[in-house]
């Protein structure tokens, strides 16, 4: 059933269509798909009508674009394609995870389309970071309007012979998939489209040569795209292990030594009551474990949980995300998953670092949680807040199972998720 928002834009932008206000028609898609981001299939085909948006753009504007053929093209050069970038979250990393495998072998572009309008000092550590491997990073100008960031992107890969793309794009961003239905349409470059938020439902798949599926074990868990041919299951990059323990995150919490650290690192939205009456729970049934919960919050809302939940300032600790989040992994314990709507790549960064992870199987809703991602039969997948609990204790009591768990998730991770493991897969991708 289509909700109000939806029903609004979609005659927003038929009466913008009629005046020929592509940038406001732009617009308008961005908040239905922002609206609407189930992953189901939609009743409206976004990718279509943004693709002949794109056709009616080219034509109003009298720009000539010729058939491109990158086959004769003499070196192998790779743009990746984002929305924004963040200092902390998975997103970004799995565009730097690339960067950091590739750059010495193929000549790299980083590009950022900022349909928002936020700036990129959103990531200003990060964007350090990638602008010393790869050979340009490109900002979209601020001042630009949709209509002509599609030019300006697909002017840059043009110009910058890109052979391949690899998407890490929003799933709402109009400007990514406005050109790649272009360069399907008017070139051979070769499209990857990492499919991150597999949850979601994303614009700009349909133009994809690959789109690879992140669950390693099965089919694509995103329904719309469960019929699809050329979805291929590759597991995330991740960069190399390093447990190095910093210890001065304990101390900065006033953490005993010998305490039991229990971890959590999300948005507020992704839980519900049932996760913080859990917490709750374990604290009061062990006095020894202390709980961190990674999360930008307000203090209001951080006092209005504290009050809500009855929960102990010292004890349950809400700090900010960061950049140095395998830190705050190193000096847990052990890695409590986000419910009713899991982390992902959460889950494969705390197994590179050895950490057990305790998950809930969302059981109404098989695409909320990411149990996929770790070996089949894994025995912290739990159905009940009950099974969580009851596993979190038993680790916490029991050193010899948690010792034994450690080790799996450890062996699962070299022989699953290494560079060395995966490096070859993706390389075959770039043409």
């Amino acid at each position: 059933m289509l909700n109000f928002y939806i029903i609004k834009y979609m005659l927003k932008a038929n009466f913008y269509i009629l005046k020929k206000n592509y940038n406001k028609v732009l617009r308008c898609y961005v908040k239905n798909i922002s609206h609407n981001l189930c992953p189901k299939p939609k009743l409206v085909d976004y990718d279509k009508k943004i693709g002949e948006l794109a056709d009616n753009i080219i034509k109003k504007n009298n720009y000539k674009i010729k058939n491109i053929d990158v086959s004769s093209y003499n070196s192998k050069r790779i743009l990746i394609l984002c929305t924004e970038i963040y200092d902390s979250g998975g997103h970004t990393e799995c565009a730097l995870n690339y960067i950091n495998l590739f750059h010495n072998e193929f000549e790299l572009f980083f590009y950022l389309t900022d349909i928002f309008y936020s700036g990129k000092s959103l990531a200003p550590e990060k964007s350090k970071i990638i602008k010393s491997l790869v050979k340009d990073f490109y900002y979209s100008d601020l001042n630009n309007t949709l209509e002509e960031k599609i030019f300006e992107l697909f002017n840059y890969i043009i110009n910058n012979k890109i052979t391949t793309v690899n998407v890490n794009m929003h799933m709402q961003d109009v400007v990514g998939c406005s050109v790649l239905y272009l360069l399907q349409k008017y070139t051979n470059i070769n499209i990857v489209f990492w499919n991150h938020a597999d949850h979601y439902y994303s614009l700009g798949t349909k133009y994809a040569h690959t789109i690879l599926s992140r669950c390693y074990h099965g089919k694509p868990i995103t329904p719309y795209l469960a019929n699809q041919t050329n979805v291929l299951a590759l597991p995330f990059l991740i960069r190399n292990k390093n447990n190095k323990i910093k210890n001065d995150i304990r101390e900065q919490f006033s953490i005993p030594p010998e305490a039991f650290v229990t971890m959590t690192g999300c948005i507020e939205t992704k839980l519900n009551n049932e996760y913080f009456k859990l917490i709750k729970k374990i604290l009061d049934t062990n006095k020894n474990i202390y709980h961190i919960w990674v999360c930008s919050l307000p203090q209001n809302k951080k006092n209005k949980i504290y009050k809500k939940f009855n929960l102990d300032l010292k004890r349950f600790i809400i700090t900010d995300f960061v950049s140095n989040f395998d830190d705050y992994i190193n000096s847990s314990d052990i890695y409590i998953d986000s419910f009713p709507q899991g982390s992902a790549l959460t889950l494969v960064d705390c197994i590179r670092l050895a950490k057990p992870v305790v998950i809930k199987v969302n059981t109404e809703s098989s695409i909320n949680s990411f149990e996929e991602y770790l070996y089949p039969d894994y025995e912290l997948s739990c159905k009940t807040v009950k099974e969580m609990f009851d596993n979190i204790l038993k680790l916490s009591n029991d050193k010899e199972y948690y010792n034994k768990i450690k080790e799996k998730v450890s062996k699962y991770f070299i022989d699953t998720y290494t560079n060395e493991k995966i490096k070859p897969l993706y390389e075959v991708l770039v043409k």
